[in-house]
């Protein structure tokens, strides 16, 4: 990313390049930024950050101190091997845990679509690791708890990403429903130089998500309003339910995607920061990347539609997601198409060849683990297909690729070629860089064609 000037550069069509790099930072922050939270939550005493519903983790850390208690209780009477089966957490003293832990305060002022109570940003959160980086450790890109506590580490890489992502603030980051194991995450992002607002969800970390990714059945209910003549568009029931399920301790009943929609909204009615010239995007990597798509089209939906839940939004919503597994059947793809024509929607898809992720037709007997049927299902907008060995990636509309394809291509490099540091490497090879020389209208224009279904 660009470091921040003093005046805010206006770009209404920003090319390929700038977008990439912005999206491709926040799809990674969203996880590493968690990872640090979630350390302060775990083991930081009295800490509290509203995690006391029944769908988070625990109770609130606020209680850290009787929760140590009540497990070091029961590791004293418990027959081995139950006793040890009781996990000690290691409780210490942040400093300034507050520039990072923000939902805490008085209920009552508080914005009731957000969890932060206040904009966090990345001089704050550079500010806490400088503080408390004796308590981090990073191993291959995760962020955890070093109980060594040894003092005088250099930064670690996210610190000094951070440098670099000093034009952002956060507004809002709900990481309050997540567990070790997964949960939806997602933050709302301003980028004052680049003049964007992005909602950016977190990909899979753990059984939970894995559970969420693999259920295929099709989900008809949220499309009811949605549907023309014959069709019958249906998105993938995981997907669906993180978006579409109500959150136990929220102020009102409502999904969670609504609860979203009026976050964003306030925030480009009311954040002086945020002018008419500000775009809405919305990104994330394998879990995340899906939800951005799904999540994309129904903003697009409501803005067609003159729905007052995106009254403040601009007309368009771009979603940039990498590695994202497919969301819908193709009666989803006919509708996401017509929002695509109108303008409402567009959708840069970049996967890796090699990623089975982002593909459809699971063989068996991978589909043994599979609920739903995959052959229902197809990809979205305009794909960035990134190959190998330093070659020039592939464009076109679309561009599904089914799971055996991309197996066969090279099986024992499967998982690396979904992960995040992948993406990146091939993101950047030299032969790439000629196509991010246009904006994302000139890629849809090239490569779209008539939007033929």
């Amino acid at each position: 990313m660009s470091k921040s000037s003093s005046t805010p550069v206006i770009d209404k069509s920003l090319k390929l390049n700038v977008v990439i790099d912005d999206m491709l930072a926040i799809s990674e922050f969203a996880y590493n930024f968690r990872d640090v939270r979630d350390v302060v939550r775990d083991h930081g005493a009295t800490v509290g950050d509203g995690r006391g519903c029944k769908s988070g983790k625990g109770t609130d850390h606020g209680d850290a101190d009787e929760e140590l208690e009540a497990a070091e209780a029961a590791k004293s009477w418990l027959p081995w091997p139950f006793a040890s089966s009781v996990e000690k957490v290691k409780r210490v003293k942040f400093v300034r845990p507050e520039l990072i832990i923000t939902d805490t305060g008085d209920i009552n002022k508080k914005n009731e679509n957000r969890n932060f109570t206040h904009i966090v940003t990345p001089d704050a959160i550079a500010e806490f690791m400088k503080l408390n980086r004796k308590f981090f450790k990073e191993t291959d890109g995760a962020i955890g708890f070093d109980e060594d506590e040894k003092e005088g580490k250099d930064a670690l890489g996210f610190e000094t990403k951070l440098e670099d992502d000093c034009n952002i603030k956060i507004l809002d980051f709900d990481d309050s429903f997540s567990t070790d194991v997964g949960g939806l995450v997602y933050g709302l992002i301003v980028n004052v130089t680049h003049q964007w607002v992005c909602v950016c969800f977190r990909g899979t970390i753990g059984a939970t998500d894995i559970n969420t990714d693999r259920n295929f059945v099709l989900n008809h209910d949220p499309y009811v309003k949605c549907t023309t003549d014959d069709l019958k568009p249906g998105t993938h029931s995981g997907f669906t339910d993180y978006l579409f399920k109500q959150r136990d301790c929220d102020s009102m009943e409502r999904p969670i995607i609504d609860r979203i929609f009026a976050s964003v909204d306030d925030a480009f009615a009311t954040n002086s920061d945020i002018t008419s010239e500000y775009k809405l995007y919305t990104t994330g990597h394998s879990l995340g990347g899906g939800l951005a798509n799904l999540f994309a089209f129904h903003v697009a939906h409501k803005k067609e539609n003159k729905d007052d839940a995106v009254k403040h939004f601009p007309n368009t919503v771009t979603a940039m997601t990498f590695a994202a597994p497919v969301i819908g059947n193709h009666d989803f793809n006919k509708e996401y198409q017509s929002l695509e024509k109108k303008g409402f929607l567009r959708h840069v898809r970049i996967s890796n060849e090699g990623d089975v992720v982002p593909t459809n037709n699971i063989p068996f007997p991978i589909s043994m683990g599979i609920k739903g049927d995959t052959t229902n299902f197809t990809q979205n907008g305009v794909n960035l297909f990134l190959l190998p060995d330093g070659k020039k990636m592939v464009t076109g509309y679309r561009n599904t690729k089914t799971a055996g394809s991309q197996m066969q291509l090279n099986v024992k490099n499967t998982l690396n070629n979904h992960l995040f540091p992948m993406y990146v490497e091939r993101v950047n090879m030299e032969a790439n860089k000629v196509v991010y020389e246009q904006t994302i209208e000139e890629l849809y224009k090239e490569n779209a064609g008539d939007f033929t279904n």
